[in-house]
């Protein structure tokens, strides 16, 4: 299920201007519906990827954050890391390790 940038924005306490911030940058990509952009479970998992590894929140911090149960954050984190390193396999150099 997909959700608004405003839903993401109240389900996460990160502001419109950081999410769009991190669209900019290409760390979330959300979709286009007309003018809305729509989130996927991908960018949410993502997002947590975002507090912990570039904000430097902690594993509390962000379930406190989100609402989320301390099983459900690292969850998402190893999501968001899987993919992140799916996403990177291709341009790494032979021979080297993700």
């Amino acid at each position: 299920d997909s959700i608004t940038i405003g839903e993401l924005a109240r389900e996460s306490g990160v502001t419109l201007r950081a999410l769009r911030f991190y669209q900019s940058k290409g760390l979330l990509t959300p979709q286009r519906n007309g003018c809305a952009r729509l989130f996927s479970h991908e960018d949410r998992d993502r997002l947590v990827l975002i507090l912990r590894d570039i904000q430097g929140m902690t594993y509390a911090e962000i379930a406190q954050t989100l609402g989320l149960e301390l099983g459900t954050v690292r969850s998402r984190l190893h999501r968001a890391r899987m993919d992140l390193k799916a996403r990177l396999r291709p341009h790494l150099i032979e021979g080297g390790e993700a």
